[in-house]
């Protein structure tokens, strides 16, 4: 029987578990983030955040009888931060975190239960200056795989 985790299940459980400690946004910037005033003005806040993008996913190699048992599911995380220190201590702190994660069983919206096996930092992205926020922040891009299994859950 043929068959795939549910991304929103998966991406859900992904954003519930960074909130526990970080500020996450599901593509756009969650609330409270950022600049808390003008960028210029004296005493100005930058509160650090994160933003997780789902990327296209694949079958992984699973059982002959069933090649769909197990899945990997890539994301996309950009951080944000003032400067570059500041981006990449929240990085680091969001990588040995998330790498602690494993076999945690998620239940999909039909009621069958997938297990996330393992989760893998794939890259970690180089720091740039983006505009593409508002106002301007530092950046990083950082890729995880989490691997699924229906076989094992």
């Amino acid at each position: 029987m043929a068959s795939a985790p549910d991304r929103g299940v998966v991406t859900s459980w992904f954003l519930d578990t960074l909130n526990t400690t970080y500020l996450a946004g599901d593509i756009e910037a969650p609330a409270g983030a950022g600049w808390q005033e003008e960028m210029n003005d004296v005493g100005a806040k930058f509160v650090p955040y994160l933003t997780i993008f789902p990327q296209p996913s694949q079958r992984a190699t699973g059982s002959l009888g069933d090649p769909s048992m197990d899945w990997m599911l890539p994301y996309s995380m950009n951080i944000y931060g003032v400067n570059r220190r500041q981006v990449e201590d929240l990085a680091d702190d969001v990588r040995a975190d998330l790498l602690q994660i494993k076999k945690v069983p998620l239940t999909m919206r039909d009621g069958v239960v997938w297990k996330m096996t393992t989760m893998e930092c794939r890259t970690i992205g180089g720091v740039g200056y983006t505009t593409a926020v508002t106002p301007t922040a530092f950046s990083q891009t950082d890729s995880y795989t989490m691997t699924l299994s229906r076989s094992l859950a």
